[in-house]
């Protein structure tokens, strides 16, 4: 693989020019206020006479731009301002006022007020202020200084009170409002024919115990009667839920005994309940004792989570109740104690101790048998290999160097490599039928001339790293493993390599590949293509592209736009190009820029102030200005019979570079156009 660079004998014209006036820089300088109103973008910088600026006012939370000042006097934002001398501009903020009552938001307690209503200094007016709390906002209120608690009508005034009972409390204060004519009443209105003070059903006026404890019967006096105790339990009648507990037993508050109780309500008395906290709803045995409080076997887990009822005695279980010796967990028909390969495929047959026949891979190649056997992993060409002797391989090639090799060769069996990560295939025939699914594992693939046409990676490969050699149509999308794809006599109808997340370097040598399509390739950093004709290319938002290299022949003509590329430090476009237009002005960290043989007509470099290394011939060209690029050592120019000057500044004039050379006929000047 070889890069074409022509030779050219080269030699050194020194031209002395008069000196060019240097270009006046001027200085800006930005205020804001109020200082936590926001920011200025530039907020500083010296910049070159005549250069326009853009500057943008972003406000900070609760405040609103309103205009600049200083140097400039304006209500634009941003603001495109041409520096012709220092300036120092001031960006002035207002904080928010959403109502407009002119009261900021950030201390406007009523910040939804009708428009052109006069507030107070809280933004409140008076339709939205009620001083009194009467329920009347202020803009009706006739009575604004209306006692706390005060009846109102719907202007704001106290209703006038009635006493329909005549006992001296106002009817919106008596809680006893038919109070009987000439009695006495406390402050709520009330009195004693009313009041019920011990609450057990007898007015105070007629209750002869005016402190009955709560809940207790009384009589029409207002007192207990004469308690009963039929089961001379202790308790009461009237407080005894057991009435007829047996003579001597212990009872609860209740006057209930543990044979009269049943706790948990599964049907057993606490007295003989040996299981006292049955779940609701759960069937008892005579003790009391559902299946989740019991436990048959003895195993540690109760008889209703229990899968293995009849565990003998003294075996460890699983959360099941289940010991090794009753399970099949791969249902082999082996008990697991028995089981010597406990995780039998389903369906799989096997022997007397749980295990398949050693298992065989079908080959039916003979060609790839054959490659089998010369590596030593099968000993007889009869269509099958041990699938033991395959299943860990990690690295298996295959080729062919015999008369034969045109012969489709069918890797069926293939698939049993389970452990295969880097495969190599060359010199055989292979179909389009080969797919990249069939190897989940697979990291390396090494295609040499195998006949696959077409190849398509996507989400469901794990493959980091691809090697082809030979014609081929590729599609490559939304892989997450893919870092590296390199292709060598590449001839086919499209390339597509979109979507893969972790992708870092192309490489294409050699080809014919009709449209290309490199694109949303996050981490993609290098793309080289060399001696490759195209028809068309789409290398867009690939944000991390350092190196480009474009080596095309055939003449392949269509615009090189690097604009979107700031990351870009190495660029070569040429070799057999007829580029409509290269465009580096805004690659700032270009480094190394080769254009040699790209058919363009012009070339403006004046903002790669870091380019180091430039080459440029065989192409049309009519101006080259250098002036700008003050850290360039090595210049090649050739073979440009329309340019006659190279524009440089007054140190490169006086001090050219060793590295610098460019055909006879061309000179360096401070100003080209005289």
């Amino acid at each position: 693989m070889k890069k074409l660079i022509p030779l050219v004998l080269l030699v050194f014209l020194f031209t002395t020019c008069s000196k060019d006036e240097e270009v006046a820089q001027f200085e800006l300088t930005t205020e804001i206020t109020p200082l936590d109103g926001g920011t200025i973008s530039p907020s500083k910088g010296k910049f070159d006479s005549g250069k326009e600026i853009d500057l943008t006012a972003t406000p900070a939370e609760g405040y609103l731009f309103k205009n600049w000042s200083g140097a400039v006097s304006s209500k634009e934002n941003p603001l495109t301002i041409t520096i012709d001398s220092d300036k120092k501009i001031t960006a002035v903020f207002e904080k928010s006022d959403g109502d407009a009552d002119g009261i900021a938001d950030d201390v406007d307690q009523c910040p939804e007020t009708p428009v052109g209503e006069t507030v107070d200094a809280k933004g409140c007016s008076d339709t939205q202020k009620d001083s009194d709390g009467d329920g009347v906002t202020d803009n009706l209120d006739e009575c604004p200084d209306t006692l706390k608690g005060t009846t109102v009508g719907s202007t704001g005034c106290p209703t006038s009170p009635d006493d329909s009972d005549d006992d001296g409390v106002n009817d919106d204060e008596d809680l006893c409002p038919l109070t009987p004519a000439g009695e006495v009443v406390d402050e709520d209105g009330c009195s004693n024919s009313q009041k019920d003070s011990d609450g057990d059903g007898v007015a105070d006026a007629l209750d002869e115990c005016p402190d009955t404890v709560e809940g207790e019967s009384v009589n029409a006096t207002g007192c207990p009667p004469i308690a009963d105790d039929s089961d001379t339990d202790g308790i009461i009648d009237d407080d005894d839920l057991c009435p007829n507990t047996p003579s001597k037993e212990i009872v609860d508050a209740n006057g209930c005994s543990d044979s009269q109780k049943d706790t948990d309500k599964d049907g057993v008395p606490n007295d003989i309940d040996e299981c006292p906290e049955t779940p609701a709803g759960e069937s008892v045995n005579g003790q009391g004792c559902s299946d989740t409080q019991r436990d048959g076997d003895n195993d540690g887990v109760n008889d209703a989570d229990d899968e293995c009822a009849e565990t003998p005695e003294g075996e460890g279980v699983d959360e099941r109740g289940c010991a090794d010796s009753q399970k099949d967990n791969d249902g082999d028909g082996v008990l697991d104690d028995m089981d010597q390969c406990p995780e039998t495929p389903e369906g799989e047959t096997v022997d007397e101790n749980g295990c398949i026949p050693s298992a065989k891979t079908f080959v039916p190649d003979d060609f790839f048998e054959q490659q089998l056997i010369n590596s030593g992993y099968d000993d007889i060409l009869d269509d099958y290999v041990l699938t033991s002797n395959i299943e860990n391989i990690e690295n298996f090639g295959i080729s062919n160097e015999g008369d034969d090799s045109d012969a489709l060769i069918d890797l069926t069996g293939l698939e049993d490599f389970i452990s295969l990560t880097n495969l190599s295939l060359g010199l055989i025939s292979l179909d389009d039928n080969f797919n990249l699914a069939n190897y989940q594992n697979l990291k390396s693939l090494d295609l040499y001339n195998t006949g696959v046409s077409s190849l398509v990676i996507d989400e469901r490969s794990n493959l980091e790293n691809l090697t082809s050699q030979g014609p081929i149509t590729l599609r490559i999308t939304n892989n997450n493993s893919l870092t590296d794809v390199s292709l060598e006599d590449a001839y086919g109808s499209s390339i597509i390599i979109s979507g893969n997340t972790k992708l870092l370097s192309l490489y294409i040598f050699d080809g014919d590949v009709g449209d290309v399509i490199i694109s949303n390739n996050p981490s993609l950093k290098s793309i080289s293509f060399e001696t490759v004709a195209m028809d068309n290319l789409d290398f867009s938002n690939n944000p991390q592209l350092e190196r480009f290299n474009l080596l095309v022949r055939d003449g392949a003509d269509f615009p090189l736009d690097f604009s979107t590329y700031p990351n870009l430090k190495t660029i070569t476009a040429g070799y057999d190009g007829n580029f409509s237009s290269i465009d580096v002005s805004k690659n700032y960290l270009l480094e190394e820029l080769d254009v040699s043989s790209s058919g363009s007509s012009s070339l403006d470099i004046s903002n790669n102030s870091l380019l180091k290394t430039l080459i440029v011939g065989s192409t049309e060209l009519t101006t080259l200005d250098l002036s700008n690029n003050n850290l360039l050592t090595t210049l090649l120019v050739f073979n440009i019979p329309t340019l006659k000057c190279l524009r440089v500044n007054q140190e490169q004039l006086e001090n050219i570079p060793e590295g610098w050379s460019n055909s006879s006929d061309v000179s360096y000047s401070l100003n080209c156009d005289e």
